[in-house]
């Protein structure tokens, strides 16, 4: 199974959001890591969400956790593993940061569950 390297793009990505297993995996994750970032959205493990979606509503919730007094964005890259030099090289080179972030949570977490898998498998 090949890891997706963070500085790919969406169609390296792609063919995990087609396996089962490893997307109700990242579905977990993702909700876990969002809630802990006290980024207030849940995805439902019932429904299926394609990549572009699926930036769109992070994206989304993210601008709105952005504008609350309480948020703490450098924590949040911390909770979720972002490299805070690529989050604030997008911050601040980006038109599109909030969904440019969206995708970067998305690749990360993927890399985790990813990374998870293929160690779970040598065992």
């Amino acid at each position: 199974m090949h890891l997706p390297a963070l500085n790919e793009g969406a169609e390296a990505f792609l063919p995990f959001f087609n396996k089962k297993e490893i997307y109700a995996a990242f579905i977990l994750q993702l909700n876990k890591d969002l809630q802990r970032a006290a980024i207030n959205l849940e995805f439902s493990e019932n429904r299926f969400y394609d990549l572009s979606m699926l930036c769109e509503l992070i994206a989304g919730g993210l601008e709105a956790a952005i504008k609350r007094s309480d948020f703490n964005l450098q924590q949040a890259f911390y909770i979720i593993d972002i490299d805070e030099n690529k989050a604030k090289a997008l911050l601040s080179n980006d038109e599109n940061t909030y969904k440019s972030l969206s995708f970067l949570i998305v690749k990360r977490i993927l890399q985790k569950i990813i990374l998870r898998k293929v160690f779970s498998d040598k065992s």
